[in-house]
């Protein structure tokens, strides 16, 4: 289940798809003119509903998960929702239902609560998150990190910890947010930018046509297997995959990062020659 978002109010909205099948393979049938979606499962594994909001109003469509249909038409069961942003909405497979209404801000916390309310902890610094998903399991958490006022980036962590990394390279905006499989599978939807670090650009190539599509997988207690596969028929003959496995570790993590001299070390030799042959004039 996902949206489309259309210049035409007669295409966007929300859809059913499949993550085997080619877009042009998606169905066509729109399950509600709406931007804001949130699936609510029940204790009937084969039940639930689409929320998703309309004119100010939080809707609620029985869906048939089953047979991938709605089973009657959407009713209203809040009033006042946020509309700007992200869905600010939530539902548990229990029946409890979480909203917001009120103006938004730049920053928000991740909280844990117990189910009577009480707040445990933290997950991460206070940040302008939005999108947040839970894997199934509990230990992963995916969430939009709004960088700018222009687009996101997809940030992943422990839940447990509260550490967070990004999940997509370079410059490539997650304007959709992400969801969690359960077997650690990210889908999201992104923007690549011409400036994109990832793929190839000389000789009049760019990575227009990349696609990477990365997993994260738990493989045991304190390992994570990470696997990309980079798609680009422009520029590759067949995908190709890389993996990595992560294992947790009580020493520090530091960030790496090149230095600028390993572009510009011709031009850092010349000038200290030049400064070494100055000094010997003296």
């Amino acid at each position: 289940m996902y949206e489309r978002a259309s210049l035409g109010a007669e295409s966007g909205g929300i859809y059913l798809g499949s993550l085997d099948a080619k877009p042009e393979q998606q169905d066509t049938k729109r399950l509600a003119a709406s931007l804001s979606l949130r699936y609510a499962p029940s204790p009937d594994p084969g039940f639930g509903y689409v929320l998703f909001v309309r004119e100010g109003a939080l809707m609620a469509l029985p869906f048939d998960a089953r047979r991938l249909e709605p089973t009657g038409a959407a009713v209203p069961i809040a009033e006042g929702i946020l509309t700007s942003g992200p869905p600010s909405f939530s539902a548990s497979a229990t029946g409890v239902l979480a909203f917001r209404t009120g103006p938004s801000s730049t920053n928000s916390k991740l909280l844990w609560f117990d189910r009577q309310g009480k707040q445990l902890g933290q997950a991460g610094p206070d940040a302008p998150y939005a999108n947040i998903q839970l894997s199934p399991d509990g230990k992963l958490l995916v969430v939009d990190h709004q960088f700018n006022l222009t687009g996101d980036h997809l940030w992943a962590g422990d839940a447990a910890r509260g550490v967070f990394s990004r999940v997509n390279p370079g410059d490539i905006r997650d304007y959709a947010g992400g969801a969690v499989s359960s077997d650690g599978r990210v889908a999201f939807n992104f923007r690549a930018s011409d400036q994109s670090r990832f793929g190839v650009q000389y000789d009049g190539m760019s990575d227009e046509n990349l696609r990477v599509t990365e997993r994260f997988t738990r493989t045991g207690p304190h390992t994570i297997t990470y696997r990309a596969t980079v798609l680009d028929p422009t520029v590759y003959r067949q995908p190709w995959t890389v993996e990595l496995p992560m294992e947790k570790t009580e020493s520090s993590v530091y960030e790496y990062a090149c230095h600028e001299g390993n572009y510009g070390l011709a031009g850092i030799l010349s000038g200290a020659r030049a400064q070494e042959k100055a000094a010997l004039k003296k």
